[in-house]
């Protein structure tokens, strides 16, 4: 895994670290024009870790048409941050890549066997 990367929140006394590992996220066609996408990330800040969730629902012009697969994962790398103390802001630059996700199937209910 590739080191995370780190920023600054303030330069105040109680200054905050940020660290922000790579994530991955899946996106799941629900409907036309619509995505579900979930994921679970972890940040540390002066070095406790924090894991969260982050869910939403992404809109668009359907007549672009469907997603190529039903499920595909979007691969968070390379994340870099930019504090701005006058604006009080925080910028984000991420190296992402998406490929076809992994449907996820229930086994198939077998008949109960009379012993």
């Amino acid at each position: 895994m590739q080191r995370p990367q780190w920023c600054w929140l303030s330069s105040a006394p109680d200054a905050r670290i940020l660290l922000f590992q790579d994530y991955t996220e899946d996106y799941i066609q629900t409907g036309p024009g619509q995505l579900y996408a979930h994921s679970t990330r972890l940040f540390t800040a002066d070095g406790v870790s924090v894991p969260y969730t982050w869910n939403h629902t992404v809109t668009y012009d359907d007549t672009k048409g469907k997603m190529p697969f039903l499920v595909e994962t979007l691969h968070a790398s390379s994340v870099t941050t930019e504090y701005n103390p006058l604006e009080e802001t925080v910028a984000f630059k991420i190296h992402a890549s998406i490929a076809k996700g992994i449907v996820l199937t229930l086994p198939k209910n077998k008949p109960v066997e009379n012993p």
